[in-house]
């Protein structure tokens, strides 16, 4: 769990340092973040040649799944959880002044700079502490808040708590379909999900490319 939170907190401020020296785009963060995950996936694979013992827990870790959850693993990671989530719900009003652009945020007198670390190191908090114990659970922080924004808008106020809610109940009901779907054998949760979110980002990566020709 500690090996999960810290290897999280490492990519995502490797790749926020290279932004900041750089003064890279969003384009440019996204495709070190992909170089990041291949450098960490090739490290990962060795170990498991290396050590093949790992083998069967890093495939636990990848498909992602509640199985082998137990209290000890969870309350460290709760704990995180719940304090990051207070820090982001105290600044929607920031973030929400954020999505509106640099420029404008620092017209406001926001100092952008700082938030924007500050909310990166929030996310590989939140990242980081759920992976300790779960895994990896692919496509739930694309698919719930699109889906939540339809209904309830933009504002992070209203947002980000309702995204919470139902981002837990969406994985909460994957995890019991992935049980009762074979029966008496047990799906990974992880596996059920990406069949799920694959489509739907495919989905909506069309709609924006067809949004953009007819623009």
């Amino acid at each position: 769990s500690i090996s999960a939170f810290a290897g999280a907190m490492i990519a995502v401020l490797t790749v926020v340092l290279l932004a900041k020296k750089t003064g890279a785009s969003r384009t440019t963060v996204i495709l070190a973040g992909v170089a990041m995950n291949s450098i960490l996936g090739a490290l990962r694979d060795a170990v498991t040649v290396l050590v093949p013992e790992t083998a069967m827990l890093s495939n636990e870790f990848r498909v992602g799944s509640f199985s082998s959850v137990v209290t000890a693993r969870l309350i460290p990671a709760g704990i995180l959880i719940a304090a990051s989530l207070t820090v982001i719900l105290t600044l929607c009003n920031e973030l929400d002044v954020m999505a509106l652009g640099e420029d404008t945020a620092k017209s406001l007198g926001l100092p952008v700079k700082h938030l924007r670390v500050l909310f990166l190191l929030l996310a590989a908090v939140l990242a980081g502490a759920t992976v300790s114990f779960a895994g990896l659970l692919g496509f739930v922080g694309l698919l719930v808040p699109h889906m939540v924004r339809r209904f309830a808008g933009s504002e992070s106020r209203k947002l980000l708590p309702l995204s919470i809610l139902f981002g837990a109940g969406f994985v909460t009901l994957c995890d019991l379909i992935s049980r009762m779907l074979f029966i008496p054998y047990e799906l990974p949760v992880g596996i059920l999900m990406s069949v799920i979110g694959g489509p739907f980002f495919l989905v909506l990566l069309l709609k924006k490319k067809g949004g953009h020709r007819h623009a």
